[in-house]
């Protein structure tokens, strides 16, 4: 058993310990400041640099090099932009990684670079190839699908675009009137 003597000093050294941990913790936060990050870069510090997520650009972007097709390189097209949003079921920061895959390979984003870098078919093939698949035309699904796969299409994500479109076609036959 304990005596009253060693629970007190007991107690009294725990408490110690625990307003020093509370102390420090205070102080620590007190002394780091983490609302600054001194090692951020801003647009202001770097006005030369192109910004190639600004279709118009400003002022300074006006010395950007034209692409092969007339346009300015970089720049994202409407539709472009539309196909990203569906891509990234509507997660920015899967659209900026998507961006910036598609931006390397091309010198303007349309949707045309966007299936080609990304390896997808896009909604009038496969839905060509949904087509056949529901009139059982075996023979000019696989030929579609062998033409799709020797232009360089992925095959997982003509599959994952059919598997959208099977769903898509699911919910409009069973809620026709749905949002």
């Amino acid at each position: 058993m304990i005596s009253r003597r060693k629970f007190f000093s007991i107690t009294l050294l725990m408490v110690t310990v625990l307003f020093l941990c509370m102390c420090l913790n205070n102080l620590k936060d007190s002394w780091n400041d983490y609302a600054v990050n001194k090692y951020t870069e801003t647009a202001e510090n770097y006005p030369s640099k192109i910004n190639m997520y600004i279709p118009g650009g400003s002022e300074e972007d006006s010395v950007r090099q034209e692409g092969a097709a007339g346009a300015p390189a970089g720049v994202l097209t409407a539709e472009g932009a539309a196909l990203l949003a569906r891509l990234a079921d509507g997660g920015m920061r899967d659209a900026l990684s998507l961006l910036d895959q598609c931006a390397g390979h091309a010198s303007a984003v349309d949707e045309q670079a966007i299936l080609d870098t990304l390896g997808l078919a896009g909604n009038v093939e496969t839905a060509a190839l949904m087509g056949q698949l529901a009139a059982r035309d075996t023979g000019a699904a696989l030929e579609t699908l062998g033409r799709l796969y020797a232009n360089g299409k992925d095959v997982g994500a003509v599959l994952g675009e059919l598997t959208s479109l099977a769903r898509d076609l699911l919910l409009r036959k069973t809620a026709p009137q749905g949002g």
